[in-house]
């Protein structure tokens, strides 16, 4: 998806799970973007340490955040994928600061909308501060499931929205199918 949106940009995906690296490897290469689009197999933390020359303009994740609190499931692949223990949130953030370009860079992330302030606080010691926070729900009357929000080095007033995705069960905001309508054949 941000290959498609930002054409200028060179892409590398890291991917811990080695099927998952696997499949992303073969999906980038039946892709239009293929000449732009890398998969690295490694954890996040050992990327950032040992790439200390690249630096990013802009960095995405949508990293595990379920804690030891819920319950595992009988996949290790699985729960590689989805709970902190793999990637916990100050080592998360603090390979975007080896890898963000300083000053100018941003880092998106998507987490559950309890751990929002959580996820600030680790940034802000780490002097990345929210530009712009969008909450999400799945309907105007259920509760936020999740917050993507939008790091920067410097401290703004920050931007606050809410996105709703669906009016009924499979009927969509107008708001959600504009953010949306560019990646799928069918909604």
């Amino acid at each position: 998806m941000i290959a498609q949106e930002l054409p200028h940009l060179s892409i590398d995906a890291i991917e811990i799970e080695p099927l998952a690296a696997k499949e992303a490897t073969t999906n980038f290469l039946a892709s239009n973007w293929k000449n732009r689009l890398s998969c690295h197999k490694k954890s996040f933390q050992d990327f950032s340490k040992n790439n200390p020359t690249t630096k990013y303009a802009l960095i995405c994740s949508n990293p595990p955040f379920f804690s030891e609190k819920t319950q595992k499931s009988n996949s290790s692949v699985r729960n590689t994928a989805r709970f902190l223990d793999t990637l916990p949130l100050n080592e998360l953030f603090m390979g975007v600061i080896n890898c963000l370009c300083p000053q100018k860079g941003i880092f998106h992330i998507i987490v559950p909308y309890e751990i929002e302030q959580k996820c600030i606080e680790i940034a802000e010691q780490l002097l990345l501060f929210p530009e712009k926070i969008t909450r999400v729900r799945g309907t105007k009357d259920s509760a936020i499931k999740r917050s993507l929000i939008c790091f920067s080095f410097y401290k703004v007033s920050i931007i606050k929205e809410e996105l709703i995705l669906e009016i009924s069960r499979h009927q969509y905001t107008p708001e959600y199918l504009k953010l949306v309508k560019d990646f799928y054949l069918k909604l």
